[in-house]
């Protein structure tokens, strides 16, 4: 696995896991440990002495007007627990993430064996309070209950933290490199699924992109784009950049996609043409980039143009490929996916025949 992939995989499991931290601390808080603790100093301070086949231990108290009683303090720390803890709602709940843990192992092809023992362990825990309440609470079953929540929540804080401190480990390059004046995209083309040519195609397209813009300005961070990801079938990306190129590349995509949406939804088809190219040169928040990376936009106003017209195109050739496409956090719908689908393949079919009659 990629470090980038497993950077994204471990911050999944993290996230299922922290779910289940408010019940967590709630059985930190109210386990009786500190009333055991006391209840066994005692015991080993005691007297004892034999009575026919009974061993009898006598605790003193630590005075005379003394009324804590050990015991009791044990219980009713059982019974307060007892009042908040939702039993029903934490055993739905590890349900849900061991559901979900093995959807991501599924997506990653990879399994993380601990995350699937403490989730087990939390299953045991369950088993162990419905002994209590099914044996009408008895004393032992409740003692080994809060003796094993102690352990699984000692290997829940231990797990949160080798997860936390192998994620920091694994992207603490990429927050140096971020904070350094590089910036990262993620592009991801939805509902439709990619050849290696094809795939590949669209990484050229990307790359060109990329490098016409930064060809506007000569104080670029990083002159070749970097694919710091990208998976097959459903193809997702992710490139690192220039953070002033990778803004602009973002705001023409969105612009791009804003025009493909648009001449889907009105024509039912997908045509370049010469008002989206128009639109994005003069788009005043590209050009308004472009002079904040120190580009005299009025001087350079023709090579602008062409610059923009080219990326256009490329941008094009990616966004048209796909019925919805994720831009980082947002994700576009171009059209529906099946009607999408049956247009593209008729195009294609026009194409070949076209080709084969000339």
């Amino acid at each position: 696995m990629l470090s980038t992939n497993a950077i994204d995989f471990y911050i999944k499991i993290k996230e299922e896991l922290l779910r289940i931290q408010d019940t967590i601390k709630f059985i930190e808080k109210n386990n009786p440990m500190e009333e055991k603790q006391e209840i066994l100093i005692e015991f080993l301070k005691s007297e004892s002495s034999s009575n026919g086949i009974y061993q009898e231990y006598r605790i003193k108290k630590a005075n005379s007007s003394d009324s804590e009683k050990l015991k009791s303090n044990y219980i009713d720390k059982y019974k307060e627990f007892k009042k908040g803890f939702d039993f029903m709602g934490f055993f739905g709940l590890t349900a849900v993430i061991k559901t979900n843990l093995e959807k991501i192992f599924q997506e990653y092809n990879f399994t993380e064996k601990n995350s699937l023992l403490l989730i087990d362990e939390l299953y045991k825990l369950s088993s162990l309070y419905q002994n209590i309440i099914q044996n009408s609470e008895t004393k032992k079953d409740i003692v080994l209950f809060f003796d094993f929540a102690h352990k699984c929540t000692a290997e829940y804080r231990f797990s949160l933290e080798s997860i936390e401190s192998f994620i920091n480990s694994l992207s603490n390059n990429y927050k140096i490199i971020e904070e350094d004046g590089v910036k990262l995209l993620e592009l991801q083309l939805l509902d439709i699924e990619y050849n290696v040519g094809e795939f590949a195609d669209i990484l050229k397209n990307l790359d060109s992109a990329y490098s016409n813009i930064s060809r506007l300005s000569s104080n670029v961070k990083i002159a070749n784009l970097k694919v710091v990801k990208v998976e097959s079938g459903s193809l997702l990306s992710k490139i690192l950049g220039d953070k002033n190129i990778i803004e602009v590349m973002s705001i023409a995509i969105k612009r791009v996609l804003d025009f493909v949406h648009y001449t889907w939804t009105k024509e039912g088809k997908l045509e370049l043409n010469s008002k989206i190219m128009q639109d994005i040169s003069n788009d005043a928040d590209i050009i308004k980039k472009l002079e904040e990376m120190g580009i005299n936009t009025k001087e350079a106003k023709q090579n602008i143009s062409e610059t923009l017209n080219a990326t256009t195109k490329d941008l094009f050739e990616i966004v048209s490929k796909a019925p919805k496409v994720k831009l980082d956090d947002e994700i576009v719908v171009v059209a529906e996916p099946r009607k999408f689908i049956e247009y593209k393949k008729k195009y294609l079919d026009t194409t070949i025949n076209e080709n084969t009659d000339n």
